[in-house]
């Protein structure tokens, strides 16, 4: 029969996929993607992927670069992606959303061999031995991971590579572990020991793609004592080796040469650029949980940039619900594993409705529990979580159909979970057309987050892109009134006023952006190119120090300072910076090359003269 044919499941599982994201290829660097590829010295030169220290040192002063240093040191493997895809291709996005594409089609299929795996354990393979039976339920699996419009986020949204890469590794991470588990009893000891080493060097990678990976070797673990037997010590011993990869994170967090403000720097390790209060990132988050579940099983309303509130209490009605609901499922998972083990009177199945809530659970708690991130909700971070999501609903939907096995209605589940993954096939191709453009993508966001000014500047600086300033000023000024305090609205403010000629006012923004964070390097930069215009060379010169005292790494101030020293006859310093703008050039200012060069070699022409 043809739903018993593994090789045209995966045909239909990666032809499917490409045409629900065939649109996407053409999609814009969007939002985050700017300062990690974009804008990122560390995967445009070769050097630096090798040793990155030197460049961090130089700019470890700019808060932004820090975080920046930081994320690579911890995300390593996707960011040498991006640098592959760099090297051969540079900024043309369709290379980095082909690769994108690929890495969710194998994620695809990595969780349909799951699944089909998970049937040849002890805890299923007696029971269910209909081949038929298995692919359907893997098949269907796959398909709603594949084509759920809520994964657009982590594969058309180009640098959340970061979560679907990391996925991909930690999948085949699980493949391994548990064909090694299948094979125990065979003789060929070098297949299942290259199964066993390949499932630690991908949790490795995992781990060092993105920190979702952490929670690998507790799903390992849940796995094991769901779906396998044997001895409690020589089961502890299999994993003992994989647990020991959970310090990998924490390696890469803390600065392990000074030891006296370990805790401390571990501490500020876990939280990302907020000052929130873990409790309160807790309480948040666990309405957050149910708006995910909502979305998995009625994604209307996508969003990408939510203005969620921040819950205070334990005790908001909001909140105490959320948890209650929740308290619900995970004990559900827990009554379901202890009716299998102990009073074996439910239907094997519900053994993936168990681990599919424990997956949902443990994977998810990294981003949503006590380590505090700026942004509360986002939607790719329900990529890996979903898939627990996804086997706990395919395994009731069978469930149900052999509870009504001899009724007429049985087909019925079947019919409505096609409708349902068609409906997910449409939703997918839908949101990614709102992804095609930053005008469209950042209109959707105002309209779902009017209240929000992040939205408003982010389709300002689109139509600045596109260069419609009265448009971009407006939605600006738009920005600022429900965010009076933001440094880089007013600061992009102040850049479309100085394209549009409006010098006074642009410098009063730019005053502005200095008062509200004095770290802004980019301002002081601005402020010296509106006194070098003026002639007004020593101001010029002040200001662009300042800016590169706040950020060793700003192209446009060394390039600057060079002008500046050079009028200044001060050529010493010219050539400094004229030499340090070369070695730190990105793509985006190799057209001032030949007039640095020029420069230079009438310097040494000059010095050699006299």
């Amino acid at each position: 029969m043809i739903f018993n044919k593994p090789v045209l499941h995966v045909l239909f599982i990666c032809g499917i996929t490409f045409f629900a994201y065939v649109n996407t290829f053409s999609v814009p660097f969007q939002f985050d993607d700017v300062p990690n590829i974009v804008e990122n010295p560390l995967i445009k030169q070769t050097h630096l992927l090798i040793d990155s220290n030197q460049y961090c040192e130089d700019v470890q002063r700019t808060h932004g670069r820090n975080v920046l240093c930081k994320f690579f040191k911890i995300r390593y493997v996707g960011f040498v992606s991006f640098a592959i895809n760099y090297a051969l291709h540079g900024l043309n996005v369709a290379g980095y959303h082909i690769v994108n594409l690929v890495i969710h089609i194998l994620n695809s299929l990595l969780v349909y061999s799951i699944i089909i795996l998970s049937f040849r354990t002890p805890l299923l393979s007696k029971t269910f031995n209909n081949g038929t039976y298995v692919h359907i339920m893997a098949l269907s699996t796959s398909l709603l991971f594949a084509l759920h419009p809520v994964q657009t986020q982590a594969v058309t949204y180009i640098v959340q590579r970061f979560t679907s890469l990391a996925t991909m590794f930690y999948l085949t991470a699980l493949v391994c572990y548990v064909k090694w588990r299948l094979l125990l009893r065979e003789r060929n000891g070098i297949v299942k020991f290259l199964y066993y080493v390949g499932s630690l060097i991908f949790a490795v990678m995992s781990m060092k793609t993105k920190e979702i990976g952490f929670t690998l070797p507790v799903i390992i673990a849940v796995y094991e004592f769901i779906f396998f037997k044997g001895v409690l010590q020589r089961r502890i011993l299999f994993l003992a080796p994989l647990m020991l990869t959970l310090l990998v994170i924490p390696y890469s967090l803390i600065d392990l040469d000074d030891s006296s403000a370990l805790l401390q720097e571990f501490s500020d390790s876990t939280r990302l650029l907020t000052n929130i209060p873990r409790l309160d990132y807790l309480f948040t988050e666990f309405s957050v949980i149910i708006t995910y579940v909502r979305l998995l099983f009625l994604p209307i309303n996508q969003n990408l940039d939510y203005d969620y509130p921040l819950y205070h209490s334990f005790f908001n009605l909001r909140v105490f619900v959320s948890f209650v609901f929740l308290s619900l499922l995970f004990s559900t998972a827990i009554y379901f594993l202890y009716r299998l083990k102990k009073m074996k009177d439910l239907n094997p199945l519900t053994a993936l409705i168990s681990f599919g809530i424990l997956w949902f659970f443990v994977t998810l708690s990294v981003e949503s529990s006590i380590i505090p991130i700026i942004d509360v909700i986002f939607e790719h971070r329900m990529y890996l979580p979903s898939i627990g999501v996804f086997t706990a609903l395919t395994a009731s939907v069978f469930i149900m159909k052999d509870r009504l096995k001899t009724n007429k209605y049985s087909n019925i589940i079947f019919l409505f979970l096609v409708i349902f993954i068609i409906a997910l096939f449409v939703a997918t191709v839908k949101r990614n057309f709102i992804w095609q453009d930053k005008v469209s993508l950042w209109q959707d966001v105002i309209k779902k987050s009017p209240q929000k000014a992040r939205g408003y500047d982010n389709l300002a600086s689109a139509y600045l892109q596109k260069g419609e300033l009265d448009r971009s000023i407006d939605f600006y000024q738009k920005a600022l009134i429900i965010d009076s305090k933001s440094a880089e609205s007013h600061y992009n403010l102040g850049y479309a006023l100085i394209l549009k000629g409006d010098i006074t006012n642009a410098k009063s923004e730019f005053e502005q952006t200095i008062v509200i964070k004095p770290t802004h390097s980019y301002a002081f930069n601005q402020l010296g190119n509106l006194y070098l215009i003026n002639n007004e060379l020593l101001k010029a010169k002040d200001y662009f120090k300042k800016a590169l005292d706040l950020d060793y790494g700003n192209l446009e101030a060394h390039y600057n300072y060079a002008i500046v020293s050079e009028r200044l006859k001060d050529n010493t310093q010219a050539v400094y910076h004229y030499k340090i703008f070369i070695k730190l050039i990105t793509p985006e200012y190799e057209y001032l090359m030949p007039e640095v060069n020029k420069k230079l070699s009438q310097f040494e022409l000059n010095i050699w003269q006299r």
